[in-house]
């Protein structure tokens, strides 16, 4: 039943289980249904706000958005993501830069899912149906695996921030000060090495302090 109920953490403390794709309810698909039909609506609101950010991105040192296929029409994303580089900022480290850039718009943004080597709810070796042999169960052990490249992202380039901050309407959330011109001017600022990055680990350093103004 854990295994039904839970995306796969610990159920208690050291006691984890891989988890299935059972988890839905009846209740649950009649609700994703009616999101399914709101999804059509705001599919285009949440396109168009990824892009006013990818701009603010661009055109921010230090920062850089992620590559847009071309062939992509419309982009309804999960979560909205992009790249640091923590050099531009003399070695802030990024897990500092992302609480600095949570504070100064009132948008919490972290990393990525850890790597599959890491993660907290990846381990099929821990399934009944996996123990085959022990050959088997060490082959899709994910632990075995060295994954640099996805863990040097993870740890220190990838900033990212969820849906919310793509489907909120500008007026409505207070990283986007009203229009999309002024949440690109916010976002070149609290991004910036000069005129806001320094200055916003200073203070996180200094007072240890984090505001957050969620998108009511």
């Amino acid at each position: 039943m854990e295994s039904q109920r839970l995306c796969g953490r610990e159920i208690r403390a050291g006691v984890r289980m891989h988890s299935g794709n059972y988890r839905m309810t009846s209740f649950q698909a009649a609700v994703l249904r009616g999101q399914l039909a709101a999804l059509r609506r705001n599919a285009s609101r949440i396109d168009r706000n990824g892009q006013a950010l990818d701009k603010a991105v661009a055109e921010a040192p230090g920062v850089r958005p992620l590559r847009r296929d071309p062939r992509i029409t419309r982009k309804c994303s999960y979560a909205f993501a992009f790249l640091y580089d923590p050099e531009a900022f003399d070695g802030l480290p990024a897990p500092l830069f992302r609480r600095a850039l949570s504070a100064e718009l009132g948008v919490t943004f972290d990393s990525t899912y850890q790597p599959l080597n890491q993660s907290d709810v990846y381990f099929p070796h821990t399934k009944r149906r996996h123990q085959l042999s022990k050959t088997y169960r060490q082959a899709i052990d994910p632990r075995r695996w060295h994954l640099p490249v996805a863990e040097a992202l993870h740890r220190h380039r990838a900033v990212l921030a969820r849906w919310k901050v793509l489907a909120c309407p500008p007026a409505r959330s207070s990283a986007h000060r009203g229009d999309r011109q002024n949440l690109q001017a916010s976002w070149r600022a609290a991004c910036s090495p000069k005129e806001g990055g320094e200055d916003l680990a200073w203070r996180l350093r200094s007072s240890g302090r984090r505001t957050r103004v969620p998108c009511r």
